[in-house]
Parts: C-alpha cells; sequence; structure tokens
C-alpha cells in the first residue's frame, strides 16, 4: 500500500511540474502614490490608484462598473516622542464608481482628518481598505487592502 501511494504522489508530481506558476490576479489592487498635508496638518489627502477586476453578472457577463460601497484611509504618525497623530476616514459609503476591466487605473483621494494631534510633514503609516460592489445585476463585491510607510508632504 505504501509503495503504490509512494508512486501515486510521484506520478502526480510529475504530471504537474511541467505546468509553471499561476499568476494570481488580486480582486483590487491598491497603490498609495502621495500623502500631502492640509490645513497646517489638520488633514492629510492621500492618493492612491486601483485597479480591479471584472465581476461576474447574474447573467454570466462581465460587470466593469463598481461603486465603492465602504472604503477607508487611515494615517498614524508619531509627531513626538510623547504623542501619535492618528486619523481615518470611511466617509466613502455610496462612493464613486471605478471601471474594473483589469486595466484601468482608476485615481482617488480621500482626506483624512487628525482626531487630536495635527500632521506634519514626514514619516507615517497609510492603511486604505475598499470593498467594491455591483448594485446593478447585484454580482456581489470585491476587497482590497494597501499598507505603506510614506513621508507626508506638504
Amino acid at each position: 500500500m505504501r509503495r503504490v501511494l509512494t508512486s501515486l504522489v510521484g506520478a502526480v508530481v510529475l504530471a504537474t511540474a511541467g505546468i509553471g506558476p499561476v499568476a494570481a490576479v488580486e480582486p483590487v489592487a491598491i497603490n498609495i502614490t502621495a500623502a500631502s498635508l492640509v490645513a497646517n496638518g489638520a488633514g492629510v489627502q492621500v492618493s492612491y490608484e486601483v485597479v480591479c477586476q471584472p465581476l461576474v453578472g447574474m447573467d454570466a457577463q462581465p460587470v466593469t462598473a463598481l461603486t465603492i460601497d465602504y472604503g477607508t484611509v487611515n494615517v498614524d504618525q508619531a509627531v513626538s516622542k510623547k504623542f501619535i497623530a492618528h486619523g481615518g476616514d470611511n466617509s466613502y459609503k455610496g462612493g464613486a464608481t471605478l471601471a474594473c476591466d483589469g486595466e484601468t487605473v482608476n485615481a482617488v483621494t480621500g482626506l483624512v482628518l487628525a482626531e487630536a494631534v495635527p500632521f506634519k510633514k514626514g514619516p507615517a503609516i497609510i492603511r486604505v481598505h475598499l470593498s467594491l460592489a455591483d448594485y446593478v445585476s447585484w454580482a456581489g463585491s470585491e476587497f482590497g487592502d494597501a499598507q505603506v510607510t510614506m513621508n507626508i508632504t506638504r
């Protein structure tokens, strides 16, 4: 029994060895491109790019116009040895419609307001989470996340 199992495993390995790597495509790819101060540090304007894949509709046709159903942009920054500036924006409900054909680069911006301590120029951790949905044919939704450490500029 052990010899037969080993032979089967070996045959499977040999049979799949020539296939090569399979490229995984993210349903929603997010690239955070810039962060700049707004109103002397009261906020940060975060710019990012989104490339998304189409969903399959109820009629088995691709759905390439997806709406930002829910999105968040968060910024955290150490502004001194005692204080961290933080802000989050989750006001995207029912937001913009994106072209989701797997190729179009959609430019999106989000304004994050400082909650207590103002932001300043320098390094910060920036996170973006998006949920895209189809409200026309109700094909479903897809999600994407990104996080970077980048400098906030003026």
